[in-house]
């Protein structure tokens, strides 16, 4: 599947709970702040990618990708995106960087920290497979 098809998809696919929980309404503005926000982390994604498959990294490349697929239904918790928002708009408060002025830098802010934390997330997903792997890996070799 083409990178930027496979990133698209994934990427969008995990911003569902977030855009029902941040947009609440709040106008096109804050809107286009979010798709920003979220059209960030998706040029993020697909250059990680990029440099592992360039760099020959294809079982990491495959791991992220795994990762950001697992990540999907876990919005289904609803918990996990919900603090990832909290500690977005915390995370915002404390560098001081919630104008409240202008409404689609706000809505961008929160929609790329909110991603800055749910993509740790994704690592920490991501490292849980990297180790059961290895573990896999070792018991095949006794």
């Amino acid at each position: 599947m083409n990178i930027l098809i496979k990133w698209f998809l994934v990427v969008w696919l995990n911003t569902i709970l977030g855009f029902l929980l941040g947009y609440n309404g709040k106008g096109e503005l804050y809107l286009t702040g979010m798709v920003l926000g979220v059209m960030t982390w998706y040029f993020i994604y697909v250059l990680v990618d990029y440099i592992l498959r360039e760099s020959g990294r294809e079982k990491e490349s495959r791991r992220l990708f795994i990762s950001a697929l697992i990540r999907i239904p876990l919005q289904l918790i609803y918990v996990t995106d919900f603090y990832a928002g909290w500690a977005a708009a915390s995370t915002l408060e404390f560098l001081g960087l919630n104008s409240n002025e202008n409404i689609l830098i706000d809505a961008y802010g929160m929609t790329v920290f909110t991603g800055f934390y749910l993509s740790l997330l994704c690592g920490v997903i991501y490292l849980l497979i990297t180790a059961i792997g290895g573990l896999l890996e070792s018991r095949k070799n006794i």
